[in-house]
């Protein structure tokens, strides 16, 4: 007898570290992957920042409407930047590359809040 394979899950929402602040965080970080998103957020300085993980390279398209001329940072992973780059123009937002995962750097050097202010400047416009 045929089996019937049921529908995949389709894409994963983007993970929301602060919910109450939905996509209204007066920074907002837009980090690829969820779980440096979380790793990131436990050290925020500010509680008026917001951190957004993308689950995957190809699923910041959901997002250009819903930050879209705000105030957003975004971190690609190393060796993962196009897509990410596409984004930051698509929502005029600034640009973070770091040397490392952001989530490795963090944990490896016991980085805090402070730290997040000083690379949240360092933040460029791509052109």
């Amino acid at each position: 007898f045929p089996v019937t394979i049921p529908p995949g899950l389709g894409a994963f929402p983007p993970f929301i570290a602060f919910p109450d602040k939905g996509y209204n965080g007066d920074v907002t970080f837009v980090i690829e992957g969820e779980i440096k998103a979380m790793v990131t957020a436990t050290i925020t300085p500010d509680s008026d920042w917001q951190y957004i993980g993308v689950p995957g390279r190809s699923q910041y398209k959901p997002l250009v409407e819903k930050l879209s001329g705000k105030n957003v940072v975004v971190i690609p992973d190393p060796g993962a930047e196009k897509d990410a780059a596409e984004f930051c123009r698509a929502v005029n937002g600034r640009w973070l590359s770091l040397p490392d995962k952001i989530d490795d750097m963090i944990n490896a050097q016991q980085y805090d809040g402070q730290w997040i202010k000083t690379i949240e400047k360092q933040a460029m416009r791509l052109r």
